[in-house]
């Protein structure tokens, strides 16, 4: 039985001979949040979550909050997916805004209306449970709070873009 038990310990994420491998939590600045605008458009349809370190396999959009202005969550925020949208490097996590709810005409959208309404105030909360791939905790809440402004309805027009060429042997953006 000891034996057994042995095994299971040393089988935890984030444990090394049944000790927490975790020096310290992750630094909450260190998440950062785009697009990281203070007012962003009531249509948006996607928000990139980055982390300091790889994030574990049992991290998802699940376990994010959208709170509203009265810190009340905002039910059925997010599209569930059956599949996370993380980078190869598990780095960064793309959350979708629900289209349905997005999207004027559709069901979702008549019932529930948008997630984010113009003029009002939003946080979205990453919990400090969650886990980087060694088993470390975030540590503290990470929360991020922004303004709905009005819906971006104009269509880009690449006629107008400016681009420019980066010097050559040289680190310029």
């Amino acid at each position: 039985m000891w034996r057994w038990l042995w095994i299971a310990i040393a089988a935890v994420p984030g444990m090394v001979d049944g000790v927490s491998a975790c020096v310290q939590p992750t630094a909450p600045t260190n998440v950062e949040l785009y697009p990281s605008a203070a007012q962003l458009p009531e249509n948006l349809l996607r928000l990139y979550l980055y982390f300091p370190r790889r994030m574990g396999p049992r991290v998802s959009t699940a376990d994010l909050k959208l709170l509203d202005v009265n810190g009340e969550e905002i039910a059925q925020a997010f599209l569930p997916t059956r599949y996370e949208l993380w980078s190869s490097d598990r780095t960064r996590l793309t959350v979708l805004l629900d289209p349905g709810r997005v999207k004027t005409g559709l069901a979702a959208h008549n019932a529930l209306g948008r997630v984010l309404v113009a003029g009002q105030r939003y946080t979205l909360v990453v919990p400090g449970t969650m886990a980087d791939a060694s088993g470390c905790q975030l540590g503290e809440d990470i929360e991020f709070t922004f303004r709905a402004g009005p819906a971006d309805l104009e269509r880009p027009t690449p006629a107008t873009w400016e681009v420019s060429t980066p010097q050559v042997a040289t680190t310029s953006p």
